[in-house]
């Protein structure tokens, strides 16, 4: 596995933990299933803008900053 991909599937579950979300709670805000925000956070699947727009307004943190984190 690539070192920026370990990098986003850290910062996507970090931001939620920080944010006291379990998967459940952020998927369902997030309008995707548990399932999706799973593959997500273990690098088997990207969310696409729409879903990391939704993600910037629920962790509270820019979806740049979530895609490129050693920028930050």
């Amino acid at each position: 596995m690539q070192t920026r991909q370990k990098e986003i599937r850290f910062t996507l579950r970090a931001a939620r933990l920080i944010n006291g979300l379990t998967q459940k709670q952020a998927s369902k805000a997030l309008g995707v299933c548990v399932n999706t925000l799973s593959s997500y956070e273990n690098d088997e699947s990207y969310p696409d803008v729409m879903i990391l727009k939704r993600m910037e307004k629920l962790y509270g943190i820019r979806y740049d900053q979530m895609l490129f984190p050693k920028l930050y």
